[in-house]
């Protein structure tokens, strides 16, 4: 679902960008390797947790790693900067990715606090 959602996302972008020249095409294709590096990143992380003992030392290393990866795409998402005629999408994208982080920011304080998982 994740991987199906930032591919929307970027798609949409793009889609609703067409019409101008190879400044839109760099852009998508900019956005389209940032999340298929992000979904390598998160699906090894998933694929680790899945893998491996479930404790409460491992849990808490997945959270650590996914919180920092999160973070990791959204600034490099920020960083991207858009042709005018995406200006307005790319900002509600990073908008949409800033409150998916804060959510998972405050899951992951209480599981970082939390002696019982």
């Amino acid at each position: 679902m994740r991987r199906s959602a930032l591919l929307t996302l970027a798609l949409a972008l793009f889609a609703g960008a067409c019409g101008s020249g190879p400044s839109l095409t760099d852009y998508a294709a900019e956005l389209e390797a940032l999340v298929t590096s992000h979904n390598v990143d998160m699906d090894a992380n998933d694929d680790e947790i899945e893998n491996g003992p479930a404790t409460v030392e491992s849990i808490r290393d997945y959270a650590t790693t996914r919180m920092s990866l999160r973070n990791g795409f959204r600034t490099q998402l920020e960083a991207i900067e858009p042709p005018d005629e995406a200006a307005d999408l790319h900002a509600a994208a990073v908008d949409a990715i800033t409150a998916l982080v804060a959510a998972e920011q405050e899951l992951f304080d209480v599981a970082n606090t939390s002696d019982d998982l």
